[in-house]
């Protein structure tokens, strides 16, 4: 299905895509995502029989934003924010706590909107310390089906080598992030980052 022609004139079409092929995400020129493709893996088993950590998995919920009020491809940020509630709260994360977020969004008009409502309603209300925020698709566009585990991959990568890598394409910050920067802190440069503390 993803090969099928219509689908891009589809997405086109609705304003889903950029027509520059920019992905300008959090930017003011953002308007759109731009595909791409991955090849990503990740290799799952328990904590007593793997040989190397580089990472753990405190909980892992799924949101199915289905019931839109403001029309299909119009996300709810309150949907949002309220399953990464529940997922810090079963995994017995402190929120203020968190000292990287790795954003899901697209560059799309309104959905990187809603998400960073979204994620300054969960962790930054009651926040004094930033709370860096980067987006991988800035730097490769958007590999759909593959995007969480490239998301996860970036992540890691930056874990390993404490270097958040910038987000690329941010010029000038949407105006209508700016209220919720900070404490949100965009990765404009490369960004040392020890896991787990704040520098």
């Amino acid at each position: 299905m993803a090969f099928e022609p219509f689908i891009n004139q589809w997405q086109q079409m609705f304003g889903m895509c950029s027509p520059r092929g920019v992905s300008a995400v959090f930017d003011e020129s953002a308007d759109g995502y731009v595909k791409s493709e991955a090849v990503s893996c990740l290799f799952l088993q328990r904590r007593r029989d793997a040989r190397r950590v580089y990472g753990h998995i405190l909980a892992a919920r799924m949101g199915m934003d289905g019931n839109k009020k403001l029309g299909p491809f119009y996300p709810s940020s309150e949907t949002q924010a309220e399953l990464m509630q529940m997922t810090y709260r079963e995994a017995n994360v402190d929120p203020s706590g968190l000292t990287y977020f790795e954003a899901h969004s697209t560059g799309t008009r309104v959905g990187d909107v809603e998400e960073v409502k979204a994620i300054y309603s969960a962790y930054c209300e009651k926040r004094t310390k930033p709370l860096p925020l980067g987006a991988v698709k800035s730097n490769m566009g958007h590999s759909e089906g593959a995007s969480g585990l490239v998301s996860i991959t970036k992540v890691l990568i930056a874990f390993e080598n404490q270097c958040i890598p910038p987000n690329i394409n941010l010029n000038a910050l949407k105006q209508e992030l700016r209220p919720y920067f900070p404490p949100l802190l965009p990765i404009t440069e490369k960004y040392d980052y020890i896991p787990g503390l704040y520098l």
